[in-house]
Protein backbone atom coordinates (compact mmCIF):
# COMPACT_ATOMS: atom_id res chain seq x y z
CA UNK A 1 0.00 0.00 0.00
CA UNK A 2 0.97 3.52 -0.84
CA UNK A 3 2.16 5.48 2.61
CA UNK A 4 2.05 9.35 3.07
CA UNK A 5 5.12 10.69 3.18
CA UNK A 6 4.79 12.71 6.16
CA UNK A 7 5.59 10.70 9.74
CA UNK A 8 2.05 12.58 11.08
CA UNK A 9 -0.19 11.01 8.68
CA UNK A 10 0.96 7.90 9.58
CA UNK A 11 -0.23 8.31 12.42
CA UNK A 12 -3.51 10.29 11.31
CA UNK A 13 -6.46 8.90 13.79
CA UNK A 14 -8.47 11.03 11.31
CA UNK A 15 -12.06 9.14 11.18
CA UNK A 16 -11.18 6.39 13.89
CA UNK A 17 -12.95 5.79 16.91
CA UNK A 18 -11.36 5.47 20.10
CA UNK A 19 -12.76 4.45 23.34
CA UNK A 20 -10.42 5.46 26.77
CA UNK A 21 -11.00 3.52 30.12
CA UNK A 22 -9.63 5.40 32.94
CA UNK A 23 -9.76 8.92 30.55
CA UNK A 24 -10.40 11.36 33.22
CA UNK A 25 -6.72 11.94 34.51
CA UNK A 26 -3.45 11.22 34.11
CA UNK A 27 -2.12 8.27 30.97
CA UNK A 28 -5.85 7.51 30.00
CA UNK A 29 -6.48 11.43 29.68
CA UNK A 30 -2.71 12.34 27.87
CA UNK A 31 -3.60 9.32 25.77
CA UNK A 32 -7.06 10.91 25.03
CA UNK A 33 -5.33 13.90 24.07
CA UNK A 34 -2.82 12.90 21.61
CA UNK A 35 -5.84 11.00 19.88
CA UNK A 36 -7.94 14.01 19.81
CA UNK A 37 -4.49 16.21 18.25
CA UNK A 38 -4.41 13.47 15.46
CA UNK A 39 -7.96 13.87 14.98
CA UNK A 40 -9.58 10.58 16.55
CA UNK A 41 -13.27 11.18 17.69
CA UNK A 42 -13.19 10.06 21.78
CA UNK A 43 -15.86 7.82 23.90
CA UNK A 44 -14.15 8.78 27.71
CA UNK A 45 -14.96 6.43 30.24
CA UNK A 46 -14.72 7.57 33.96
CA UNK A 47 -15.80 6.19 37.11
CA UNK A 48 -16.12 9.08 39.67
CA UNK A 49 -14.69 11.89 38.28
CA UNK A 50 -16.42 15.42 38.00
CA UNK A 51 -16.83 17.58 35.66
CA UNK A 52 -15.98 15.24 32.91
CA UNK A 53 -19.43 16.25 30.27
CA UNK A 54 -17.35 20.05 30.56
CA UNK A 55 -13.93 18.28 30.06
CA UNK A 56 -14.92 16.49 26.93
CA UNK A 57 -16.58 19.40 25.44
CA UNK A 58 -13.39 21.76 25.77
CA UNK A 59 -11.11 18.76 24.04
CA UNK A 60 -13.40 18.24 21.39
CA UNK A 61 -13.68 22.17 20.67
CA UNK A 62 -9.66 22.46 21.44
CA UNK A 63 -9.36 19.76 18.50
CA UNK A 64 -12.01 20.00 16.16
CA UNK A 65 -13.31 16.53 16.84
CA UNK A 66 -16.34 14.51 18.69
CA UNK A 67 -15.70 13.33 22.38
CA UNK A 68 -18.31 11.76 24.80
CA UNK A 69 -17.96 11.23 28.61
CA UNK A 70 -19.57 7.77 29.99
CA UNK A 71 -20.16 7.42 33.25
CA UNK A 72 -19.12 3.61 34.19
CA UNK A 73 -17.95 1.38 36.34
CA UNK A 74 -16.08 -1.11 34.22
CA UNK A 75 -16.28 -3.78 37.10
CA UNK A 76 -18.94 -5.14 36.09
CA UNK A 77 -19.09 -7.04 32.74
CA UNK A 78 -22.66 -5.91 31.59
CA UNK A 79 -21.52 -2.17 32.28
CA UNK A 80 -18.72 -2.98 29.63
CA UNK A 81 -21.05 -4.53 27.00
CA UNK A 82 -23.33 -1.64 27.25
CA UNK A 83 -20.33 0.69 27.18
CA UNK A 84 -19.34 -0.58 23.73
CA UNK A 85 -22.85 -0.76 22.83
CA UNK A 86 -23.62 3.05 23.58
CA UNK A 87 -20.33 4.15 21.46
CA UNK A 88 -21.37 2.01 18.53
CA UNK A 89 -24.79 3.35 18.59
CA UNK A 90 -23.51 7.02 19.08
CA UNK A 91 -20.25 6.55 16.67
CA UNK A 92 -21.31 4.14 14.52
CA UNK A 93 -18.15 1.73 14.93
CA UNK A 94 -15.10 1.44 17.81
CA UNK A 95 -11.56 0.98 16.13
CA UNK A 96 -9.59 1.30 19.27
CA UNK A 97 -9.65 0.17 22.67
CA UNK A 98 -7.14 1.49 24.72
CA UNK A 99 -8.05 -0.20 28.76
CA UNK A 100 -5.80 1.72 30.65
CA UNK A 101 -8.25 1.94 34.05
CA UNK A 102 -6.96 0.49 37.52
CA UNK A 103 -9.33 -2.34 38.84
CA UNK A 104 -9.19 -2.95 43.00
CA UNK A 105 -10.82 -5.43 42.79
CA UNK A 106 -10.07 -9.42 40.83
CA UNK A 107 -12.22 -10.05 37.44
CA UNK A 108 -12.91 -13.01 35.81
CA UNK A 109 -11.28 -12.94 31.84
CA UNK A 110 -13.98 -11.33 29.75
CA UNK A 111 -14.16 -11.88 26.02
CA UNK A 112 -13.16 -9.42 23.69
CA UNK A 113 -16.63 -10.70 21.39
CA UNK A 114 -18.35 -7.97 22.79
CA UNK A 115 -16.54 -5.10 20.54
CA UNK A 116 -17.44 -6.92 17.10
Amino acid sequence: PSLPDSILARFSMKGKVTIVTGGSGGLGWAAAEGIAEAGGDLALQYRSATGMDERAAELAKKYGVKVKAYKVDVAEYDAIKQLVDDVKQEFGRIDCFIANVRLHSPLTPISLQILY
